[in-house]
């Protein structure tokens, strides 16, 4: 029998019925500099708040009604911003990367190249003395985990989850809207006893 310990959670849920309502040539107002835009709270506007309200429900889906997380917890979006890659970028401007003083990292397409533009996962580890080849890669061994997202795909997983935008192979940009999620409300309300070692906090 084998267990499956931990897993990684990424939400994916395309959007395009619900989006209908926004106009998305608001996100090309947002001028791009090195492959991001200038502003990073582009949700922040008059403009966009149709547009956040409809990612605020999905987030409210992951983290209340999947990962169950405390009703003392309210999670919002902080930080937003535009990404912006050419053909000749390669990658673009990020590397493998993850998200520090977030809890959360969420991304909706809507400029893509379907089954061409791509998002990468990876898998690290803290500790390995050698590495080994597999004779065939799956679920259990595997190191990296390729995504092809559709236009108005929104993606939600952990913020320290490790991952790169593919590479554009074709001749069109594509445009993301990049997100981070926090928290306010209670944490560690529910600590007694020997769990007083880790404090109650209170995030406004």
């Amino acid at each position: 029998m084998l267990y499956e310990l931990f897993p990684s959670i990424i939400y994916k849920e395309n959007i395009t019925s619900e989006i209908q309502d926004f106009d998305i040539s608001k996100l090309g107002q947002f001028k791009i500099k090195e492959g991001h835009s200038i502003d990073n709270y582009v949700l922040d506007h008059k403009d966009t708040f149709v547009l956040k309200n409809i990612l605020l429900k999905h987030i409210t889906i992951y983290t209340k009604n999947i990962l169950e997380i405390s009703k003392d917890l309210e999670f919002y979006i902080t930080r937003s911003w535009i990404t912006q890659v050419e053909k000749n970028d390669g990658f673009g401007s990020s590397g493998l990367h993850n998200h520090e003083n977030s809890f959360f990292t969420a991304i909706l397409y809507f400029n893509v190249e379907e089954e061409s533009d791509s998002i990468i996962f990876a898998k690290t580890k803290s500790h390995q003395y050698l590495s080994y080849e597999y004779e065939k890669i799956n679920k259990f061994n595997q190191q990296a985990i390729t995504f092809h997202p559709k236009k108005y795909d929104f993606i939600i997983f952990d913020a320290s989850l490790f991952h790169q935008a593919g590479p554009v192979i074709s001749h069109k940009t594509r445009n993301s809207l990049a997100l981070e999620i926090f928290a306010r409300g209670t944490f560690g309300k529910r600590n007694v006893g020997k769990a007083y070692n880790v404090g109650e906090l209170i995030l406004k």
